[in-house]
């Protein structure tokens, strides 16, 4: 929310809500499935023309996919967006866990083993992040909100578990924030430079 304040009148930012945030959906079986749905909207929206792609966490490796889809589609991908995206298990295996950066000294395949009820601080703390709940929400709109990010929670790290990046030649722009509570990642790109173009990273 704060990073599309910050952004100048004439650059529009349009988000894409996750199938099964808000109900009960069939969920992709793949983030290469997940980001071809992204694309479609994307191209409802604006068919052609210049793409800059963006994505928080987890949302950065679909934006990923998004703009290889776009690349390869022939479309012009100005760049790519990560705030503090980490790179998958499977093309960064020496990278540390992405849920330590959370505070919670477990890896992401070691949270999405954990009963409804062990993973539902972390998903309060991540409702929160995501601007969804606050303290003054009403508890029957919290309830639904968690129970839907319970499963959604699971079923998207399955598939990041699963994903393997291919580079593509786009140019990335990776947002750190300055606190981080945890373990942070000590490498400044994260890894993201044997992935990208250009990668440059600010902090925020």
């Amino acid at each position: 929310r704060e990073v599309a304040e910050s952004l100048s009148e004439n650059q529009p930012l349009v988000a894409i809500r996750a199938r099964g945030l808000h109900g009960d959906e069939t969920l992709p079986e793949s983030i290469e499935a997940m980001a071809s749905d992204y694309v479609e909207a994307i191209r409802e929206r604006q068919p052609t023309g210049q793409y800059l792609i963006g994505g928080w966490s987890l949302g950065g490796v679909i934006a990923y996919d998004v703009a290889k889809q776009l690349v390869a589609s022939g479309a012009k991908v100005a760049g790519l967006s990560l705030l503090d995206s980490t790179v998958p298990e499977n093309s960064d295996a020496s990278g540390p866990s992405a849920g330590q950066e959370y505070g919670i000294d477990l890896s992401l395949t070691e949270l999405s083993q954990l009963s409804g009820e062990e993973q539902l601080p972390f998903l309060y703390e991540h409702a929160q992040r995501l601007g969804v709940l606050d303290e003054s929400t009403p508890r029957e709109v919290t309830t639904r909100v968690i129970e839907d990010l319970r499963r959604l929670f699971s079923h998207h790290v399955d598939l990041c578990q699963a994903y393997e990046l291919q580079r593509i030649d786009v140019a990335v722009l990776l947002l750190r924030p300055t606190e981080i509570p945890g373990d942070a990642d000590p490498r400044p790109d994260r890894g993201w430079s044997d992935w990208g173009g250009s990668v440059t990273v600010k902090s925020i």
